[in-house]
């Protein structure tokens, strides 16, 4: 998001869009210094962080499900879990890797689960909660977790929480509403962009007044990221995220109302 300006502008540049927080995708963007002055400046609080994914993002097998990579997924594990204790991020993200030619899948999952295991034990006590993300094979051909299901399982039998992705959710053929509903248990993160073309919300195919009022409709309290490609910020940005705001502020109002505290700031 705001990509054409330097990084430490993006934060002010969120701020003027109306966005409350800011997700960190790639660690090694700028100083953790820097990072956290942006936001402090910014008053934009850090709410994920990204594990560092090795080369994945130049083609190559990345870092956590890769045998034989497991002491540099440590490493990279340890240095974003740093960052996000320092910066009082809610939530700590790990991508997915690739399948590299010449290994088996079974081998990458059981290392993937190894991983994911090692990470969740890593941050107990933490300020921050760990979640896995399984991503749509249009995107990353052979990527290792392809599959909402079995993310979801993964999740629960290691401890970890599901970031749950409408654009991902959709591009595997799936019904965001449905796959909410059916999955909410295991949600501690959300990301929105739309599907095909992973735009804002409403420039696609995504039924994203649905999708918000099943989330604001289930009491989910944690932070929504818009993860879609913006060089700039503008008033369709601005219009979009207002418009989603307005069934999760209207659920906590009723919910207020439900307990009788509704003040007038409602």
């Amino acid at each position: 998001m705001a990509t054409a300006l330097p990084f430490a502008a993006r934060f002010a540049a969120l701020k003027a869009c109306g966005f409350e927080g800011a997700e960190i995708q790639r660690i090694g963007e700028a100083p953790a210094g820097e990072i956290a002055r942006a936001a402090a400046d910014s008053g934009l609080p850090v709410a994920l962080v990204n594990v560092g994914m090795g080369d994945l993002a130049e083609g190559g097998p990345g870092l956590s499900g890769v045998p034989g990579r497991e002491d540099l997924f440590r490493r990279r594990f340890a240095e974003a879990a740093m960052l996000a204790e320092s910066l009082g991020a809610a939530t700590l993200h790990l991508a997915p890797s690739r399948v590299p030619e010449g290994v088996t899948r079974a081998a990458c999952r059981d290392t993937y689960r190894a991983n994911v295991s090692h990470a969740v034990a890593a941050a107990r006590g933490a300020s921050f909660s760990v979640v896995i993300e399984p991503i749509n094979r249009f995107d990353i051909a052979d990527v290792l977790l392809d599959d909402l299901a079995t993310g979801a399982a993964l999740a629960r039998a290691t401890g970890a929480g599901l970031l749950f992705d409408a654009y991902h959710v959709a591009r595997m053929g799936l019904d965001p509403v449905a796959e909410w509903n059916r999955h909410r248990d295991m949600i501690r993160h959300v990301q929105v962009s739309d599907a095909p073309q992973r735009g804002r919300p409403g420039s696609g195919t995504i039924d994203f007044p649905a999708f918000f009022a099943a989330v604001a409709a289930s009491g989910y309290g944690g932070w929504i990221g818009a993860e879609y490609a913006a060089g700039t910020l503008g008033e369709a940005d601005e219009e979009w995220l207002a418009a989603a705001r307005r069934p999760i502020r209207q659920a906590a109002r009723s919910e207020r109302l439900a307990n009788g505290t509704v003040d007038a700031r409602a």
